[in-house]
């Protein structure tokens, strides 16, 4: 069987279809939020499918009965109450307060207009809650037939004046009195979809969506958007034997890999879901890169990061309440909301009724996460970038001399007034940090498997590698004197001898090296 295209940039249902690509069928789930209530709110991180959700929408309610052919949709055209309905598709993408509320203002009115300019309609007023209102009820009397509403990215000109108080409770205020018009035009609106990333409290605009079911953690539809295992085994499957073939690998071991760093997405706690985006960019490259950070990542976050002074450590299995998680006031100050609204964490299990537990997703996840702690502790990100490539090619030889000499290159990078204030904020030993900033650049690479302080029968080691078939165990320990280096080292070695790292049987490779060193600090 012939794999089909692979379009990874395209949002348009319309595009994919007519151009013969990879079209994994949720439209089943599309009919069921029809039948099922008239306004709705989804949350999803970026690049995850909503658009293109929105853009199926578009297609069946316009009645683009070719499109569905072979699809679980088409049996929507052959309802005895069908017809076809105006849609009024908004994307909020282009709207921004940066140049002032009154520029925010003349942006909405032009997302307006592109909307009106298909319809053969235009608002008159310059006031854009007063256009909009305008825009759903002359488009409501193009047919005297209710209209449908679809908004894309929402909350997007919100998150954009997030870091900025005065900005974003002026966004705030225009939101608000924008989306208000919905409720107010209810009557004239068949059904409604609105997607964004965040989930917000009453605190937020989503008070005036209140009418709006939000959907973004019921289990119904926690497939919505993302692929399945089963998904990516059934249509997907003939481009996975394309690109295992042109790699020269089996379909098995392929799958485990790319499962290991695109998969994990859980929004209810039980399903799991792989990234689309990256799932598609792999298949159309036929390598293993960090996708996902590189389309979907604010230029804020680095200042976020260093401002909040987090590391990887920070949200491994962190409990979260449930009134917390599910009903934020804000999220901006609460740094595991905010990774969370922002795709960097997910739900790893729902413990009970009141609490969840938060963890990073996959490894393109932590590797996105180390490059965003890089970018904001390391002074010379050049230069310790480069010692990427040479940790592997000096693990591979079992250097540990260069090994460890390109340890020391990354934490000079980052410089001692940030280690020390690091460590002050964070209250970690010396050991952790300096562990913690290693494992970041490890992360990074895409090719060396981390596990810091594993676990085995007799205690914790620091910093454990795998890499070419050998499992490297690390034992760090700090001097903070000249004197006290060779008694650190001794220390290290003993440890490494009384716990018996190096036996542990949980080790998949057949060699296994353990390596004591000792940090002057």
């Amino acid at each position: 069987m012939a794999s089909r295209k692979i379009e990874n940039s395209s949002q348009s249902f319309k595009t994919l279809r007519t151009q013969n690509a990879v079209y994994v069928d949720k439209t089943q789930y599309l009919l069921d939020l029809i039948d099922d209530n008239k306004f709705y709110l989804l949350s999803r991180p970026r690049r995850f499918g909503k658009s293109l959700t929105l853009s199926t929408f578009e297609s069946l309610f316009e009645g683009e009965k070719e499109l569905f052919q072979g699809l679980a949709a088409a049996k929507w055209f052959d309802r005895p109450d069908y017809k076809p309905y105006t849609v009024i598709s908004l994307d909020m993408s282009s709207v921004t307060i940066e140049f002032g509320a009154k520029r925010m203002e003349g942006q909405l009115i032009s997302a307006l207009n592109i909307c009106a300019k298909f319809k053969k309609i235009s608002p008159k007023s310059k006031e854009s809650s007063t256009a909009f209102a305008d825009l759903i009820a002359d488009a409501f009397l193009l047919n005297n037939e209710q209209v449908v509403l679809l908004i894309d990215e929402y909350d997007k000109p919100l998150l954009d004046s997030i870091d900025n108080p005065e900005n974003y409770n002026e966004t705030r205020k225009i939101l608000q009195n924008f989306y208000s018009q919905i409720k107010v035009l209810d009557e004239y609106i068949k059904f409604g979809f609105v997607v964004g990333i965040s989930k917000r409290g009453k605190a937020g605009i989503s008070s005036v969506l209140n009418n709006f079911r939000d959907i973004t953690y019921e289990e119904k539809y926690s497939r919505i958007c993302g692929f399945t295992e089963e998904e990516l085994k059934g249509c997907l499957s003939p481009s996975i034997t394309e690109c295992a073939e042109m790699l020269g690998r089996s379909f098995d071991d392929l799958l485990l890999e790319i499962k290991k760093y695109y998969y994990g997405y859980s929004f209810d706690g039980v399903t799991r879901v792989y990234t689309p985006y990256s799932i598609l960019s792999f298949l159309k490259t036929g390598k293993f890169s960090n996708f996902w950070y590189d389309t979907a990542t604010p230029t804020f976050l680095k200042k976020y990061f260093f401002d909040k002074k987090i590391l990887i450590e920070d949200f491994i299995n962190y409990r979260i309440g449930s009134p917390r998680f599910l009903y934020p006031e804000e999220f901006y100050d609460d740094p595991a909301l905010y990774l969370f609204q922002t795709g960097y964490l997910t739900i790893k299990e729902k413990i009970n009724d009141t609490t969840y537990l938060l963890d990073y997703p996959n490894e393109e996840v932590l590797a996105s996460i180390s490059r965003l702690i890089a970018d904001s502790f390391f002074s010379d990100l050049d230069k310790a970038q480069k010692s990427f490539s040479n940790i592997t090619a000096a693990l591979e030889a079992c250097d540990i001399v260069a090994t460890t000499a390109e340890f020391n290159i990354v934490i000079d990078g980052c410089g001692y007034d940030t280690n020390a204030e690091l460590a002050k904020v964070k209250g970690l030993k010396s050991e952790f940090l300096y562990r913690d900033l290693i494992a970041i650049f490890l992360y990074g690479t895409y090719k060396v498997d981390v596990c810091r302080e594993s676990l085995g029968a007799k205690g914790r080691t620091d910093l454990l590698l795998k890499y070419a078939g050998r499992t490297f165990i690390f034992e760090i320990k700090v001097a903070y004197a000249s004197n006290e280096i060779a008694k650190k080292l001794e220390e290290a070695i003993t440890q490494i001898h009384e716990r018996k790292y190096a036996n542990w049987q949980f080790f998949t490779t057949d060699i296994v090296d353990a390596v004591a060193v000792v940090i002057d600090n």
